[in-house]
Parts: C-alpha cells; sequence; structure tokens
C-alpha cells in the first residue's frame, strides 16, 4: 500500500519562534559540528531534533505508518503485555508511535544527549499515555566506534530487562552500525548487526525496520535519488530482506513507497524534505532461536 504524507512545518508546533530557533541553530553551527554520524554528532543534535519543525513532522509520519498497519505487525488497539525495544531511538519519535499499542518500550542510543531527550519525551508521555513505561540508557549492542559501549551492565544482563522482546523496533538507523568499508563488508555487518538485534527477541517476537529506501537504479544515474527521495548509498529494503533471511528470520514482508513531504522556511530560504520510506518486518521462528 502505497502512502503519501505532506506537511507544512510551522514553528508553533516546534515551541519557540522561527528567530529563536535560527538563533540556536546559529550559534550550534558556530560553536562547532561534530563529524557526521559519530555520537558526538547527535550530542549536539539531539536538543535540536525535538524542536525542529521538520522532525516533529516525521514524527507524524511514523504516527500515522504505524497507525495503519497495526495488524500487519500483529498489534491493536487492546494489546496486554507487549514490550518493546527501541534500537538507536534518538529522541524517540519512533517509540512514540507505538506507546499506544503496548506496555513498555525500553531504547537504546550510543548518543548520551540523544537518551536525556528521549527520557524528557517519556516523561512527558506517562500523562498522556500511562500504560506504556518508556525509558531509554545510553549504550550499544553493536559498537561501530569503538567507543565501548557494548558491555552496559543492563543490557548485558543475560536475565534483565533488555531480553525477550515482543517486538525489536528501528527507524534511520540502519547505516549507522555499519562502516564506511566497500559493500560486500557492509553487506556482512549488516548481517552480524540484524543477527544481534533478532538475539533480543522471544520466540515469535517482530523484528520491525523503517528506513529511507536505496536508488537501485544505474550507477550513472544515482543523482536522481535525490530528487525521487531516495538514498544513493548505504543499506536499503533489499540488501535488509537478504540479511534477514541469512540469519534465519521467517515470515519477510516489506511495505514500500511510504513518501514523506514536508517544507518548511529557514533563513529566508524555503526547505523542501521528500524522502521514500520502507518498512519491513520479520519474524523469530525455529531456526532464529539462540
Amino acid at each position: 500500500m502505497d502512502q503519501t504524507h505532506e506537511d507544512t512545518a510551522t514553528f508553533e508546533s516546534g515551541g519557540m519562534s522561527k528567530a529563536h530557533l535560527e538563533a540556536k541553530l546559529l550559534a550550534a553551527v558556530t560553536a562547532g559540528v561534530p563529524q557526521d554520524g559519530t555520537p558526538a554528532y547527535f550530542d549536539w543534535v539531539s536538543e535540536l531534533y525535538s524542536l525542529m519543525p521538520d522532525h516533529l513532522a516525521r514524527g507524524k509520519f511514523l504516527e500515522k505508518l504505524i497507525s495503519e498497519n497495526l495488524d500487519w505487525m500483529g498489534l491493536d488497539q487492546n494489546n496486554g503485555s507487549v514490550k518493546v525495544l527501541d534500537y538507536g531511538a534518538g529522541t524517540g519519535f519512533l517509540s512514540q508511535a507505538f506507546v499506544p499499542y503496548v506496555s513498555k518500550i525500553l531504547a537504546i542510543d550510543n548518543s548520551g544527549g540523544m537518551v536525556d531527550q528521549f527520557n524528557k519525551n517519556a516523561a512527558g508521555t506517562k500523562y498522556s499515555q500511562p500504560g506504556c513505561e518508556m525509558r531509554a540508557v545510553q549504550g550499544d549492542l553493536i559498537d561501530r566506534y569503538n567507543q565501548h559501549q557494548a558491555i552496559d551492565a543492563e543490557i548485558a544482563d543475560p536475565a534483565g530487562d533488555f531480553q525477550s522482546f515482543d517486538l525489536v523496533v528501528m527507524c534511520l538507523a540502519i547505516d549507522c552500525f555499519v562502516t564506511d568499508a566497500p559493500n560486500d563488508v557492509q553487506y556482512t555487518e549488516l548481517v552480524n548487526a540484524l543477527d544481534i538485534l533478532a538475539g533480543r527477541l522471544k520466540h515469535d517476537g517482530l523484528l520491525i525496520i523503517v528506513d529511507i529506501e536505496k536508488f537501485y537504479g544505474d550507477s550513472d544515474a544515482a543523482s536522481e535519488a535525490f530528487s525521487d527521495g531516495r538514498k544513493e548509498t548505504g543499506s536499503g529494503s533489499k540488501e535488509v530482506i537478504a540479511a534477514l533471511n541469512e540469519i534465519g528470520m521467517e515470515d519477510i514482508a516489506v511495505i514500500e513507497n511510504q513518501e514523506f513531504k514536508v517544507q518548511m522556511e529557514l533563513f529566508a530560504r524555503q526547505k523542501a524534505t521528500y524522502e521514500q520510506y520502507f518498512m519491513v518486518r520479520a519474524r523469530k521462528g525455529e531456526e532464529g532461536d539462540d
């Protein structure tokens, strides 16, 4: 089922005026921007994630995507005890989309700034959705940056809370746990990472991956990816599905062509964002059991 979510982002939705946000952005950039994609970068950008109208519009897009595909994920409005792991959770936009339908969401991010913002947002959510417990911890399961965060005591505890999930979900994170190595090495890293995440599922648990689709056309036309809303590099639905098959996941399915469009104005310039998303579902069966 194709879906288009189109929005005009307003600054009132971000909780501050455009002038205030522009001043905040200018000050942050002047202070220095860490290397893109690193934990330090996400620490730097974490507060802005919860303020930028385009990011908030993306959160609405995710809420709609999840609410319209509950049956596909085996969820409904009256679920009992459903425990979710949100990996690479950021400030929690995907978690917030699942809140009305699950009982507990535990999140992991390797950025302390993102974890702080996630927990601030979760504190506000508990009043509107008291039936769902939410919290995030800083750490990792796949240590791409050699930060030695993978051995977090709570995450690593084999009898602890970060085990045996009904759902493991992730959004815009599949390219965060692979290196800039050649494509064949990146694919091996993807397989290993998804195997680690699947290991946190209980039998019959579901792994849900939401991400921007990859451009699979001729390499000479790769520049078309930007106007087409797809990314030129990294992993898309094809690589994800192949990796899930390789680790023995079952009932693999994909929802494609989920379009996100938003327009906003910053520094007297119009900014338009167009992204094509996919959502993959995979079930942990007998072959995926530990």
